[in-house]
């Protein structure tokens, strides 16, 4: 549970509890304690990230009879804007570091708040007005004085801003903890959905494994076999090695998703140029050319990177054919890999991310579903074109 830290420059004398007068801009706590179930249920039944953040925003104005309520996540070292309630437009707001301001105090204290009158620190340059995310201050609420930051354990902050200078009272602070532990409950859940999700895709994928992939080479082999024991014949001895090296690589293809999933280890910096040049020495590249036109480091764990690189190779050379070129070059924020084979129709490039697709008869369907999940593990986006000479080219950005 967030611990709670107040900032009550304008008030110099606490009073004893039975003196202590009731928060004219509060509402009593009972009021708030129904508010906060109606809230929490509304939260609750979110489908999606961005309905929880919304939800979230809505609901703090609502509960704490605030101006203006913005959400930002943490994406790597930044606040990344979310979700805003009143009338600020969320696309007036840039992320912002961690450590900033009263977003990044109490996020980085996992402390809730609460400062009431901030008209008392902006001459300390912590703009409470960015906290958050935010650019520019909010339109409902262009001078605010009061503020509640609230964090959400590691995925977040929730600041609630208000116009009147002590507009939150003591007692908020509890009534935001338990705000806070509603959010970060509803977007556990929903992590814990999508990791139930990917983990029932990779059953789906064992079971097409198991009931065609795999079936039609054993199929192959078994006939071919008893082809040889009928005539005594030994040319099937090719086709039957074929069947079974399809699969191996099948196998293979599916312990590498099974066992290491979207899963990346530490990064470092590594060099494009020796990533690219190593992997090629693990593929049979036949009478292929590989020409790298790149000199960049990007942060990654090199062992996947080098399996993205082996999978793209292997695609360029099982449809480009023997003699195919493979290029790789730098982009302003990542690089690509692109052939001078046949490429790949637009229509279809939508789908050879996808686990079993294949348009080679000796391919498994896999090696580029596996090149997606690296990517996208590492944080970055991939996507295929057509490439200078009319062949495929993968995109890899965001590095």
């Amino acid at each position: 549970m967030p611990l709670r830290t107040s900032i009550c420059l304008r008030v110099s004398f606490r009073m004893s509890p039975t003196e202590k007068q009731p928060n004219t801009g509060s509402t009593s706590t009972p009021s708030k304690v129904t508010q906060l179930h109606e809230i929490a249920t509304d939260i609750t039944a979110a489908d999606s990230r961005a309905a929880i953040h919304q939800r979230a925003a809505d609901g703090a104005v609502e509960l704490f009879g605030a101006d203006v309520a913005r959400v930002a996540v943490v994406e790597g070292d930044q606040f990344v804007p979310a979700a805003s309630s009143g009338s600020e437009d969320i696309d007036d707001s840039e992320p912002m570091p961690l450590s900033f301001g009263y977003a990044g105090q109490s996020y980085q204290t996992d402390t809730v708040l609460r400062v009431d009158d901030l008209a008392d620190t902006r001459s300390a340059a912590r703009s409470p007005i960015r906290d958050g995310g935010g650019k520019s201050e909010p339109q409902s609420c262009e001078d605010p004085r009061a503020l509640l930051s609230i964090p959400l354990e590691g995925y977040g902050v929730l600041q609630v801003f208000a116009s009147e200078p002590g507009a939150f009272a003591e007692r908020d602070e509890d009534v935001a903890e338990m705000l806070a532990t509603h959010v970060v409950t509803a977007l556990d859940r929903m992590s814990a959905e999508a990791m139930i999700r990917r983990e029932r895709d990779r059953l789906e994928e064992f079971a097409s494994l198991l009931s065609h992939d795999l079936r039609n080479p054993l199929n192959v082999a078994q006939g071919r076999l008893e082809l040889i024991q009928m005539t005594g014949e030994i040319d099937h001895v090719d086709a039957i090695d074929r069947a079974l090296n399809r699969m191996e690589r099948l196998i293979e293809d599916m312990l590498t998703l099974a066992r290491e999933g979207d899963a990346v280890g530490e990064t470092e910096p590594v060099a494009l140029r020796a990533v690219a040049n190593q992997a090629w020495t693990n593929v049979t590249t036949k009478s292929a050319s590989l020409e790298v036109e790149s000199s960049v480091q990007i942060d990654a764990d090199r062992s996947r990177l080098i399996q993205v690189f082996e999978n793209l190779y292997r695609n360029a050379i099982e449809h480009g054919g023997d003699g195919v070129t493979i290029r790789v070059g730098s982009l302003d924020d990542g690089f690509y890999i692109e052939d001078t084979g046949p490429g790949i129709p637009e229509d279809e490039r939508d789908d050879v991310f996808e686990s079993g697709y294949t348009t080679n008869q000796d391919g498994t369907g896999f090696g580029l579903a596996i090149v997606k999940r690296i990517v996208e593990a590492h944080g970055w986006k991939i996507k295929v074109t057509e490439g200078t000479d009319g062949g495929a080219r993968f995109e890899v950005s965001g590095t």
